[in-house]
């Protein structure tokens, strides 16, 4: 791998220290937060879904607006914003509160998620895109993996109590910890503060790009690219919410061992996509992601049949770390089709029918538990997943990659 800029490394290390906050920790600790404030596993479901009707709803101005501002300044007011939500759902914990909190989330990370993108494939040559994605997720899936594992002991250590106690359980615990995860995020700015912006990138009134023409621009293709989203968002709204849950309530494990156990995850999901690259090469990107998502159909269907907690770990690992797999590959992949100055909105459009199937999939998934339980759901997932990898091959056979720019160096 090619020597990279240090903007590409200090872009990394902010996604680390974000993740680190925003996933890894309240991975574990915010639906046990929920719980010991009084809420049902529907009532959960409801309030994790309503942030990603704040990704439907804006989308397409975040795209639009990403490149009349300038890309670095909404990851930068997204990353603020997004350590606010979490330490403000402490203090308001109404169901009210907590659902408008969690919708301001679904607005700040929704910037993030839908400007880093580009800004991402800006950073490097079009060569390296995959690398680079691949690197990046690999940095942020470690991360995460080293969040949950904090987040199980977090608690604890925050009131003094040892793990499994009632003390380390109590809502004061949990909402320490969620609190700690905002200071995080909010740590994430300084490394980014030092990346500079590519060239491409930079806002108008700096001779950077101007914004496109909405009215212009091909709605229906961006569409039509980006519809597996809608799947990859539903089959993971299914699940990535709920593991901690699933694996205390079906096993019997302290908080501690569900940190663990979500921290393998995380890690398999880190380890498991190196080999992106090498199945790209062989079956290029589109058939790489028809496969590695019939493998991970697999591991889901093995998930729904685990019949101990290693087993479950070891399958669970596989399942989403291969289905991990997709968005390193995609992203590049919807990127490569099309014009630069299509991308924002692409990238929009993606995230848009993504918060979509996620949104589906939250309100679904806290009723099925209740009564059809996780095998049920790890089942259905298998299915989507399978459908998710193949539809990806089928929609992009043949499209021919654009010519793009090449970065300046720093």
């Amino acid at each position: 791998m090619r020597q990279y800029r240090p903007s590409v490394w200090l872009f990394l290390l902010h996604s680390a220290i974000y993740c680190i906050g925003l996933f890894g920790i309240p991975d574990v600790l915010t639906n046990f937060y929920l719980v010991s404030v009084g809420y049902t596993p529907d009532e959960i479901g409801v309030l994790l879904s309503v942030s990603r009707v704040a990704g439907l709803l804006t989308g397409i101005p975040v795209g639009y607006y990403g490149t009349r501002l300038g890309e670095k300044r909404l990851i930068v007011l997204g990353t603020v914003g997004a350590a606010a939500t979490l330490v403000l759902m402490v203090f308001f914990p109404s169901f009210a509160m907590i659902a408008l909190n969690r919708f301001m989330l679904g607005v700040f990370y929704g910037a993030w998620q839908i400007i880093s993108t580009p800004f991402m494939v800006h950073l490097v040559p079009l060569s390296e895109t995959t690398r680079f994605f691949s690197l990046h997720n690999v940095v942020t899936m470690v991360a995460t993996s080293g969040g949950t594992l904090l987040g199980g002991y977090l608690p604890a250590l925050l009131v003094g109590a040892q793990p499994g106690t009632r003390a380390a359980e109590s809502t004061e615990a949990y909402a320490l910890g969620m609190i700690a995860s905002g200071v995080i995020v909010l740590l994430s700015v300084i490394p980014l503060h030092y990346v500079q912006s590519p060239p491409a990138a930079a806002p108008p009134l700096a001779g950077g790009r101007s914004a496109p023409r909405l009215l212009r621009t091909p709605w229906r293709l961006l569409f039509w690219l980006a519809a597996p989203m809608v799947l990859f968002g539903f089959t993971g709204g299914l699940t990535f919410p709920f593991y901690n849950l699933y694996f205390r309530d079906t096993f019997a494990i302290s908080d501690d061992v569900v940190g663990l156990a979500l921290s393998i995850g995380w890690l398999g999901m880190a380890i498991i996509p190196i080999v992106n690259p090498w199945v790209e090469a062989r079956f290029g990107r589109a058939g790489a992601i028809a496969l590695l998502m019939s493998a991970a159909a697999l591991s889901f269907f093995g998930l729904a049949h685990a019949p101990t907690l290693a087993v479950s770990v070891a399958f669970f690992t596989l399942a989403a770390s291969l289905r991990n797999c997709l968005n390193p590959l995609f992203q590049p992949l919807l990127m490569s089709v099309l014009p630069e100055s299509q991308h924002n909105l692409a990238s929009s459009v993606s995230t848009i029918l993504w918060n979509m199937g996620w949104f589906t999939a939250n309100v679904i998934s806290g009723v099925w538990q209740t009564q059809q339980g996780f095998s049920f759901i790890f089942t259905v997932v298998s299915i989507g997943v399978f459908i998710n990898g193949w539809a990806v091959l089928a929609i992009f056979r043949g499209r021919q990659a654009q010519l793009q720019p090449q970065p300046v160096g720093d």
